[in-house]
């Protein structure tokens, strides 16, 4: 970072451009664009540059806050008169400086904070990550398919998906490659597609079952008849219509509950009057 440098330069304009080109690219609504992006850290303020911006100011406001508490530590060595003399040829008191030390700590305490919040600076370029997972919410607002695929021959994105991140990241103006940032939103959404097929599944499991036991059990020409005691206990299910048809012995340890039974009799009957 230069002298002067701006950590948080202003953007061109509203600051807004990225998102009407990727509105404009993929043919939609502008604000839906700026809602999908609108819980996400901002990409311009994530890019490796700027982690290293953050930290080369934090170094120099820190350095500065040493040279005044020196400063401070010399004038406090002077004499009344001495220190008098100084103060009316530069009109600024040790008063003001150490004000000036606690204001400058505090911009260097909020620039560590503001790093402490951001990835760790490695080689992997999070801006990218940023507009990709942008990408991936406004795919999902939009119905669209999130997928991954590249040309074989060219290495060039094939999907209309990855088409976009790629787009995206230059249009935030970030330098990095869209295969991994595209690959991880595509992994994303699938594992989030894989979970919420499972809710879906259990949950007509749960549905059939809970119908299953409030379902009225049709009883109708059916007769059970319990013998033996104990463990060797049964229960004989007949067609009254059927006489000709010998009672079936069940045995009450095969089934939970006499509900059970009373299913597994209500079946018999129904498939032996509907045999196809």
């Amino acid at each position: 970072m230069t002298a002067g440098e701006e950590i948080y330069p202003p953007s061109d304009g509203d600051g807004c451009q990225p998102f009407r080109d990727i509105a404009a690219f993929l043919r939609c609504d502008f604000n839906t664009v700026v809602n999908a992006y609108q819980s996400l850290p901002i990409p311009e303020w994530s890019t490796p540059e700027h982690q290293k911006a953050l930290k080369n100011a934090a170094g120099k406001l820190n350095k500065v806050v040493r040279h005044a508490e020196n400063l401070i530590r010399s004038l406090n060595r002077l004499s009344n008169n001495e220190l008098n003399s100084l103060i009316q040829a530069g009109t600024i008191t040790p008063q003001q400086i150490e004000f000036l030390i606690q204001a400058m700590q505090q911009d260097a305490d909020q620039i560590g904070n503001w790093r402490d919040e951001l990835p760790s600076l490695t080689s992997r370029n999070h801006a990218a990550y940023i507009v990709s997972e942008g990408v991936r919410r406004l795919y999902r607002r939009l119905r669209k398919e999130v997928s991954y695929g590249q040309n074989a021959d060219s290495g060039a994105p094939s999907g209309e998906f990855c088409k976009t991140v790629e787009f995206a990241i230059g249009s935030f103006g970030i330098v990095a490659s869209w295969r991994g940032p595209a690959m991880e939103a595509w992994r994303k959404q699938h594992a989030i597609e894989d979970r919420y097929r499972l809710m879906r599944m259990k949950k007509h499991i749960s549905d059939a079952h809970h119908a299953s036991i409030h379902k009225e059990i049709d009883l109708a020409g059916v007769q059970i008849d319990y013998e033996g005691t104990g463990n060797s206990k049964l229960a004989l299910v007949s067609i009254r219509e059927r006489p000709d048809i010998p009672a079936i012995p069940l045995k009450l340890s095969w089934f939970s509950s006499g509900v059970e039974i009373q299913k597994y009799a209500s079946e018999f009957a129904e498939r032996l009057s509907n045999p196809d």
